[in-house]
Parts: C-alpha cells; sequence; structure tokens
C-alpha cells in the first residue's frame, strides 16, 4: 500500500518542519511539506491519491488544524490526520466531537510519534 507512506507534514514553524521532513524521511516515509493550511489544502488536491496521513500543528496563523481537517474532510471524507498540539487531553477532548481521534500533545518523542502515526495508518478511516 504505497499511498500510506506518504506524510503530509502541515506545521508554521521551520525549524520543528524540518525536523519532521527528516525523521519521516530516515524511518522510510516520502514527505510532502506545507507552512500552512492553505499550501496543505494546495497539497492535497494536488496529491492525494498518494497521502496516507496529515500531520498537521493545531495552532497556526490564518487557518488551524482543526479547521484545516474540516476542509480535508470535505474533500476525502475518509481522511487520516492527526494533530499536533500543546493543548491538555481534556481540551483535546472537546474536539472529539469534529470527527479528530488522533492527537499527540508536544512535545512528544519520536517513538510516541511513531505509535500514533502507525496506529492511525493501520486502522481503516
Amino acid at each position: 500500500m504505497e499511498e500510506a507512506r506518504t506524510i503530509l507534514i502541515v506545521e508554521d514553524d521551520r525549524v520543528a518542519r524540518m525536523a519532521l521532513e527528516e525523521i519521516f524521511d530516515l524511518l522510510g516515509y516520502r514527505s510532502l511539506v506545507a507552512a500552512s493550511g492553505e499550501e496543505a489544502l494546495d497539497l492535497y488536491t494536488r496529491h492525494a491519491p498518494e497521502i496516507g496521513l496529515v500531520l498537521s500543528d493545531m495552532k497556526m496563523p490564518r487557518m488551524n488544524g482543526l479547521e484545516l481537517y474540516q476542509k480535508l474532510k470535505a474533500i476525502d471524507p475518509d481522511i487520516k490526520m492527526v494533530l499536533s498540539t500543546g493543548f491538555s487531553e481534556q481540551e483535546q477532548g472537546t474536539h472529539e466531537a469534529e470527527g479528530i481521534k488522533a492527537w499527540i500533545q508536544k512535545p512528544y518523542s519520536i517513538d510516541r510519534l511513531m505509535d500514533v502515526v502507525q496506529r492511525v495508518l493501520d486502522n481503516p478511516a
């Protein structure tokens, strides 16, 4: 299943974006990177069949991760997305009604990131 090997990384912080891209590349994933929700929508529209998962920061200017999820969900109801957030688990629970099932709380380890990503990729949409 080749499409599951491409991760769309959405992160407005350049250093974090580059680090995530390097991590995924080293672990054998293909990475597409976006610095904003708008850029992510454009990349997803052009590469949807290849993208197995979207990893997005929650707090970004202009379009936050939840807004991005809602727009991606309108394009692809089966979208697999992980939101990266500094929110507490209690705050995350308030967004689960929106359909977000996978969160990773910052700061996180590479092992934790890979566990969450693999769990989402392995579960049917």
